[in-house]
């Protein structure tokens, strides 16, 4: 009856949609103003969009991002990534306006990423494609679910000449074709004993997640730290660990919090020159020398 339902209400959340995803407020009052990242609304190439599951805590997959120096063990034989046991770079770390600076350096090159208060992470991966684009520049933000388990929800600048674009769709289609296996299951396996990493076909799942599944999952659905030895390696997850812990004081005392925001010119990330600049003359080829 119209009387009963009169008396029924749903509460409504403001929401945004930006860079292809719905963002939505769920606090009180009215909400602040959504950060705007211009590198991604306009730019020479095409933007992606994916999510997926991770069966641990988000600050899991928060630690990976300050520890820039997994890639050279985790990822170490894909595209892009470098070998730990032989060149693994020196890694630095400083408060941002916006959360944490993270920087790895070699001799030859310095690599800088960028992790926002609290879930997000700006950085440039290792490519999907390396014969077409370098890299893949993007920006994730880890949705927690519950305490074991959240979603990244990403946006990626795959950064292509136009006549590049249809190309790398078809090239990306058929990859994605192949994947015939979940990675969640089968870290999950992996973590059992049931079967090796090495063993899996790198074309029939997401390797690269598999990967991480493997080692965030491994450390527990929530992460024991307490016997952990802390290395020039972990300066990021230092500082990191430091700030989350300051802010939960703080918020704990009901006192006002950073006020943490996204500045652009501030905020730089980069692949590294000498990286990019390999990859460009690849691209170009023999007929197109970069000058």
């Amino acid at each position: 009856p119209k009387s009963f339902a009169d008396k029924v209400r749903i509460r409504g959340y403001p929401c945004h949609d930006y860079l292809g995803l719905v963002f939505a407020y769920l606090g009180e009052g009215d909400p602040p103003p959504l950060p705007r990242f211009y590198a991604f609304e306009e730019f020479e190439g095409l933007l992606e969009h994916d999510s997926y599951f991770r069966a641990c805590n988000y600050f899991n997959n928060v630690e990976n991002a300050a520890d820039l120096t997994h890639s050279g063990f985790v990822h170490r034989n894909n595209p892009g990534s470098f070998d730990g046991f032989t060149s693994s770079p020196l890694m630095d770390a400083e408060e941002s306006c916006w959360g944490v600076t993270v920087y790895a350096r070699w001799p030859e090159q310095i690599r800088v990423s960028q992790i926002g208060m609290p879930n997000v992470f700006h950085h440039k991966a290792q490519p999907t494609d390396a014969a077409i684009a370098p890299y893949r520049e993007f920006l994730a933000w880890w949705v927690p679910i519950d305490d074991e388990s959240h979603i990244q929800f990403t946006v990626a600048a795959v950064r292509i000449p136009p006549d590049k674009i249809q190309i790398y769709t078809k090239r990306r289609a058929a990859q994605l074709a192949k994947r015939t296996h979940s990675n969640v299951e089968l870290g999950e396996r992996i973590l059992r004993g049931e079967v090796w990493l090495n063993d899996i076909d790198r074309n029939s799942t997401d390797f690269l997640r598999l990967q991480d599944d493997v080692a965030q999952v491994g450390q527990g659905r929530i992460a024991n730290h307490q016997h952990e030895r802390l290395g020039q390696s972990d300066k990021a997850v230092i500082m990191l660990r430091q700030i989350i812990a300051r802010e939960l004081q703080t918020l704990a005392k009901e006192l006002p919090l950073k006020n943490w925001f996204y500045d652009r010119e501030a905020l730089n990330i980069t692949r590294g020159e000498v990286w990019e600049r390999q990859f460009a003359d690849l691209i170009a080829g023999p007929t197109h020398p970069r000058k």
